[in-house]
């Protein structure tokens, strides 16, 4: 299979840290680099393989990976692609501070000896490390005075947050107290960029959708299709917000029509897809005007 290998050099020749938001599709090969590498699902669920190991992962995983660790990420049977987070760094970047790290965080020795090739972590409800890439990424695209100062601190909060979160990690969220709702939103998170209806819920979670549907509205207060559109349009602003993914790619993403995707959207919002970007993201994608 072939292989994609990244040069941080080549990515940022006056720094030792690089930040982008990427995608990565069926035909995506493998991956490598030369340096230290955090990555961050953002949008989409699939599979990672690393290490000869292959993974689930869903939006919210984390990995930072050694120098020369050859990974693949593939997205689930009918979604196009997987959209993530990356950071680039040399490990000089933060040699002066690993020594108060190691102390911190034990484990982190494996890591930098390279006894193991990855950790991996799943972000906080509140998307904190998330948030912390978009702020590296944001200031990477922008080259104001100053961003190598702000990227370069950034890094050592994301460090800090992924290893702090190797001891509270916890890959399996509890979403509801009843167990068949729980089931019912683990479900729908998992399957959100495909069909969701009321009866493939049921079918999951092994229960009428009579019964699925008393059960859902009880606990949640909405239908499961009102819950579908709510999570998609949340989807929807994130990517909005914090890519310069075309917006007549974005339905394509969730098996949805173009129009009906694009009125629940106006129906949650009160905007359409074209006026919530302008009115939350600094820059517009040139294809959006064609949109």
């Amino acid at each position: 299979m072939k292989t994609v290998y990244t040069h941080l050099a080549k990515q940022n020749p006056s720094g030792r840290i690089y930040a982008e938001h990427a995608g990565r599709h069926k035909t995506t090969p493998q991956c490598q680099s030369d340096c230290h590498l955090a990555l961050y699902i953002a949008h989409g669920s699939g599979t990672l393989k690393a290490d000869e190991t292959t993974i689930s992962v869903t939006e919210g995983d984390i990995f930072l990976f050694n120098p020369d660790i050859t990974y693949h990420i593939l997205p689930i049977k009918g979604l196009r692609r997987i959209d993530i987070y990356l950071c680039y760094f040399d490990f000089e970047v933060i040699e002066n501070s690993y020594l108060n790290f190691r102390t911190v965080f034990p484990d982190l020795e494996n890591f930098f000896s390279g006894d193991i090739s990855y950790i991996r972590v799943a972000d906080t409800e509140n998307k904190e490390i998330r948030d912390i890439f978009i702020q590296m990424i944001d200031e990477q695209m922008s080259g104001n005075l100053g961003s190598y100062n702000i990227i370069y601190g950034c890094l050592y909060m994301l460090i800090t947050k992924i290893l702090r979160n190797t001891k509270t990690r916890n890959f399996k969220r509890v979403f509801s107290k009843d167990r068949t709702v729980d089931e019912a939103i683990r479900y729908i998170n998992n399957n959100l960029y495909s069909k969701v209806s009321l009866e493939s819920i049921a079918k999951e979670v092994r229960v009428s959708p009579s019964y699925m549907c008393r059960q859902f509205k009880k606990h949640t207060g909405m239908t499961t299709a009102q819950f579908v559109n709510m999570l998609r349009t949340e989807k929807i602003k994130d990517m909005l917000k914090n890519t310069d993914k075309p917006i007549r790619a974005i339905p394509e993403m969730f098996g949805c029509g173009v129009d009906y995707l694009k009125k629940v959207f106006k129906a949650e919002t009160g905007m359409t897809m074209q006026e919530y970007r302008a009115k939350y993201h600094y820059k517009i994608c040139p294809s959006d005007k064609r949109d």
